[in-house]
């Protein structure tokens, strides 16, 4: 397993043979973990790290950029999923992670800096809304795969 910490340009090999993963003291960092078996994640984060490059004005309103600790927060959301969403920013200064089934059945989280997560659930037509924990995104997207 390879870690990249993206704003040092550090890179290091970790060992889960033993169970040791090292820490980075770097607090501006954020890490890129991958392997070969998870090249959407790999992807996923990648996009996710590109909207720290996202400038004032970016969606061609008022947009703000995002936060490090708002991608950050997001990624490690990101690594916990089983199965991998799309993901976009939003002008709403949120992070959009969507699933869509073949038959338009649909899933969307909207991932605010505060920890606020809004979900978009369309089944058979019916819209439904709430607002979750980031500890229950996984659960939610079991549900919809179950259905």
């Amino acid at each position: 397993m390879i870690a990249e910490f993206l704003l040092c340009g550090s890179t290091i090999v970790m060992s889960p043979q033993n169970g040791t993963f090292y820490t980075h003291s770097c607090t501006n960092c954020i890490t890129e973990y991958y392997s070969d078996d998870d090249e959407v994640l790999k992807e996923n984060v990648q996009k996710l790290q590109s909207f720290l490059q996202l400038k004032q004005g970016w969606n061609t309103y008022d947009a703000l950029p995002f936060s490090a600790t708002h991608i950050l927060n997001t990624e490690k959301i990101l690594r916990n999923l089983s199965v991998q969403p799309k993901v976009f920013p939003t002008g709403r200064q949120s992070i959009q992670l969507e699933y869509e089934k073949p038959n338009g059945d649909y899933l969307e989280f909207e991932i605010f800096e505060s920890g606020v997560i809004e979900v978009l659930l369309i089944i058979n037509n019916k819209e439904k809304e709430f607002t979750i924990a980031d500890t229950e995104i996984e659960r939610e997207v079991d549900k919809f795969y179950a259905s």
